[in-house]
């Protein structure tokens, strides 16, 4: 109908008109883009971004060196790039190993590692920014020490004697006992560890 071909004519009409005020706008340049090209200067038609690098061909791999002394004892190296060094002794040595006597003593014996008594190597790793850490699983017992580079041969001094030559004295041994009992009797709440610890009993019922 008329009125019909009107309303397109009119709609069609009012679109155009729209497209040229908006394109009209896109070209104008206003005084934020002006403020812009004096402080930043015309932005580039084009931007070239640099090719991507991976991380391992700016670096090379870090591959775990394993060493066996003549004693047996296996040594393993790996190269870091940083100021810090971390050395770790581990025992094969857990709770897996222990009897109904002995259940418990591998995280008892490692909570003692490096407080029993005073040892002045210990204290002078300590100020010169030293981290001493051990920890104990179902299957081996962890010593550690974070030094400065410089520091590797004290450290490997003070995890050797640690290792060999700790003595325990009955008050550190008390103290560590209150420690021990505390821990036991907030393990519930750890609902991670008391749910791993059930299902090992459970996987492992009977052996």
């Amino acid at each position: 109908t008329m009125l019909s071909v009107l309303r397109t004519r009119c709609v069609h009409t009012g679109t155009l008109q729209s497209r040229r005020f908006t394109s009209h706008l896109k070209h104008k340049p206003t005084l934020i883009d002006e403020i812009k090209n004096v402080i930043l200067g015309p932005e580039p038609e084009s931007v070239v971004l640099p090719p991507i690098i991976s991380s391992s061909e700016l670096l090379p791999s870090r591959q775990t060196k394993v060493t066996t002394l003549k004693n047996s004892i296996r040594v393993a190296t790996q190269q870091s790039y940083g100021d810090m060094a971390t050395i770790a002794v581990c025992v094969d040595a857990g709770s897996r190993y222990e009897c109904e006597r002995t259940n418990g003593v591998s995280h008892f014996l490692e909570q003692l590692a490096f407080k029993s008594g005073s040892n002045s190597k210990i204290e002078l790793a300590k100020k010169r920014g030293a981290e001493f850490n051990s920890c104990s699983s179902r299957e081996h017992t962890f010593y550690t020490a974070t030094v400065f580079k410089d520091d590797i041969p004290l450290a490997v001094e003070i995890l050797s004697s640690v290792v060999q030559n700790t003595k325990f004295s009955p008050e550190s041994v008390n103290t560590q006992r209150g420690v021990v009992l505390n821990e036991i009797a907030n393990e519930e709440s750890n609902l991670q560890n008391f749910l791993t610890g059930k299902l090992h009993e459970l996987a492992f019922r009977g052996t």
